[in-house]
């Protein structure tokens, strides 16, 4: 398996994991532990990760307001 596909395979599997929060307290607990990586792949050499990276970020945040 490709760095690329990893790395694509590990943002799909945090964003499952944020989309099945069902508490507050629940997504606070996953934001404090995979916010911080999943945004260090913004420097990815791998445009298609640095772009699942953004397309979460922005559903993160419509989902906030």
């Amino acid at each position: 398996m490709s760095t690329e596909a990893k790395e694509l395979e590990l943002l799909g599997k945090v964003e499952f994991r944020i989309a099945l929060a069902d508490s507050d307290s629940k997504l606070e607990t996953l934001l404090k532990t995979y916010l911080a990586p999943v945004l260090l792949k913004l420097a990815s050499e791998h445009l298609s990760v640095r772009n699942k990276v953004r397309q979460g970020s922005q559903k993160l945040v419509s989902a906030s307001t």
